[in-house]
């Protein structure tokens, strides 16, 4: 499905990969300040990930009510339904978004892993991903994940956060971050990847000149294992992610791994 609107020059392409509830409802949110900042369309792709399938098929498998807090049992019947409820709002929620803004779009649906929903758009600039939609669990687990989603969503002056290396990705990344912290009225933070002190000097220094004259909180952490970035990213609760991403990144299991580590949009920049 699409609608027309204007092209502009030189504009980057969207791409936003969804999975059903509230996290797309976050990611939806940000979408129309990506959209009026970058991209004159959107492809979005509501990701129905095949484990989760094959985690319903096994004996106990459970989900949690958002109104009871209770466990239930979880048939692939139940998720299919479920599944097929969540794409048609997420596409009328992509629909509205895009045609307010009087630009194209269109949606899809696929079942599968997060790398192969890269695959599916591999000319696209910018990827927004929703974080995981849900999480199904042993009935010993049932109680963590109500505690998890009783918790608050956090307040809406919740800062953009930039993962900066000094990589080619990683300072477009930044700069959109910037164009992104204006637009939003959103103060940013900036998590700075440095093996050492003076990398991190250095750093820092090509970062304040990327920001000038706008200010941001910088943080350092030594490297780019998924945990170090999850705890950091965690740590600054943030409205939406923006980190860069390389072909290697892209292929190998961190950006799965992340998405369903963290709570908020990501923004992949290539």
């Amino acid at each position: 499905m699409n609608a027309s609107g204007n092209d502009s020059h030189g504009a980057r392409r969207l791409a936003v990969i969804l999975g059903g509830g509230d996290a797309d409802t976050r990611a939806l949110g940000i979408l129309a300040s990506v959209l009026r900042e970058f991209s004159p369309e959107v492809a979005g792709l509501f990701l129905e990930d095949v484990d989760l399938f094959r985690l319903a098929q096994l004996p106990f498998s459970c989900e949690i009510s958002r109104l009871t807090s209770r466990a239930q049992p979880l048939t692939t019947i139940e998720l299919e339904r479920e599944v097929r409820v969540q794409a048609v709002r997420a596409e009328r929620a992509l629909r509205v978004t895009a045609e307010r803004a009087g630009l194209k779009w269109s949606f899809q649906r696929m079942r599968g892993r997060l790398n192969m929903a890269l695959e599916a758009a591999p000319n696209v600039n910018l990827l927004l991903l929703s974080a995981t939609r849900r999480n199904i669990i042993s009935s010993g687990e049932a109680g963590a994940l109500g505690r998890a989603l009783r918790a608050s969503e956090g307040e809406p002056t919740r800062p953009i956060v930039a993962v900066f290396d000094g990589s080619d990705p990683a300072t477009v990344a930044l700069q959109s971050a910037i164009r992104l912290s204006r637009s939003t009225n959103r103060r940013l933070e900036v998590i700075l990847v440095a093996a050492t002190t003076d990398a991190a000097a250095e750093l820092r220094g090509r970062a304040v000149q990327l920001l000038a004259p706008q200010t941001a909180t910088l943080r350092r952490v030594p490297d780019m294992a998924i945990e170090t970035l999850t705890d950091a990213i965690r740590a600054h609760a943030p409205a939406l992610l923006v980190i860069g991403a390389n072909k290697l990144f892209l292929e190998s299991p961190g950006v799965g791994l992340l998405r369903r580590s963290i709570d908020c949009p990501a923004l992949i920049v290539r």
